[in-house]
């Protein structure tokens, strides 16, 4: 309840079908009452080839504002979002559209990421490029994907980097890591059952 003026860039990728009821309740019940919050929906290229999908310019990004009184249009953009992806390999242009959402941010608003933390981050290089705080909703982290059994409940250590070198934040349904920025090296946390390991500035999972 505390973000306000929020851009939220939400993955709707293949793998993201088995979490996108879930993602539309946080949309509705996020929504403040006279609040214009702006909405980016992306799919990993709108059905580009991956031999095609540069760095950088994979795009497939469905941009809206919606209000809580207009949430009609939020539900548009995000079906033709879906509609136009087709699926592909697993790794996403994260970072990308996250830059592209950051063009939308004014002072004292919030970037949010809603994604998959099974997903690789396929542009994790453009990172440095990125100065704004990024709070993460990871989907999936504490249960298995009821589409793709295979996948087990733990986070792809690229999100919490992702979160630590932006100063931002990681969300579960049963937990807030709040201050992954100031961990000193050598410093463990627990997402779910699984602990991830800080070493030389990058989060590992111990295997136990």
């Amino acid at each position: 309840p505390h973000w306000k003026g929020k851009v939220v860039v939400t993955d709707v990728t293949q793998s993201m079908e088995p979490y996108l009821d879930e993602v539309l309740m946080w949309h509705l019940l996020s929504a403040r009452q006279g609040e214009a919050v702006q909405y980016l929906f992306f799919n990993d290229g709108d059905r580009l080839p991956e031999s095609q999908k540069a760095i950088g310019q994979t795009k497939g990004f469905h941009t809206c504002q919606g209000t809580q009184q207009g949430l009609d249009t939020v539900l548009a953009s995000m079906a033709a979002a879906v509609a136009a992806g087709d699926g592909g390999t697993p790794p996403e242009n994260d970072l990308e559209a996250l830059l592209h959402g950051a063009q939308f941010l004014a002072p004292g608003k919030e970037l949010i990421l809603i994604a998959d933390s099974h997903s690789p981050i396929r542009d994790i290089e453009l990172l440095a490029q990125l100065q704004v705080p990024v709070r993460i909703i990871l989907c999936g982290a504490e249960a298995r994907n009821r589409r793709y059994r295979y996948l087990k409940p733990d986070v792809n250590e690229e999100y919490l980097n992702l979160a630590r070198r932006t100063g931002g934040s990681i969300h579960t349904l049963h937990q807030d890591l709040l201050n992954l920025g100031q961990l000193p090296e050598g410093e463990r946390v627990q997402v779910g059952r699984f602990w991830y390991l800080l070493r030389h500035g990058h989060f590992i999972k111990l295997r136990y």
